[in-house]
């Protein structure tokens, strides 16, 4: 998935709109990484675009959270368990960069962590929420 029109949709419209947003951001970080692989030297806007990428990221699953939380969704433990996760794997990897600098492990999780978590997590989870979110006027 690397474009907006491969993102599954489900039921609400603001969370379509938001995993388009998060996508976009992590194409342009990946852009980045690529870029970096290719020439052998880190481009300077990687750690912004990353910073971005996880606040974007967390204002995303927040909002989520609030939403299953006021409407009591009941599989809410569940699914925000993952959102949990999922950020706490994001901060460290801030980390590990913020540290090592290293693209190689950069682009792996990127490209083959993140991509299929986010394609499963929107289609089973997202999907699940979303019907159930969609009987009310949100």
């Amino acid at each position: 998935m690397t474009n907006c029109s491969q993102v599954p949709q489900v039921r609400i419209d603001f969370m379509n709109q938001v995993h388009c947003e998060e996508l976009t951001l992590v194409e342009n970080l990946n852009q980045l990484v690529q870029e970096s692989l290719t020439l052998g030297e880190i481009h300077s806007e990687i750690d912004e675009k990353l910073q971005a990428w996880i606040s974007h990221t967390a204002e995303h699953f927040e909002r989520e959270n609030k939403y299953m939380r006021e409407y009591n969704f009941p599989a809410y433990i569940m699914h925000s368990g993952e959102h949990e996760q999922a950020l706490r794997n994001m901060k460290l990897l801030q980390i590990s960069w913020k540290k090592d600098k290293d693209l190689a492990k950069l682009n792996q999780y990127i490209n083959q962590s993140w991509r299929p978590w986010f394609g499963q997590h929107i289609s089973t989870m997202d999907t699940m929420t979303a019907n159930f979110l969609s009987q009310f006027n949100i």
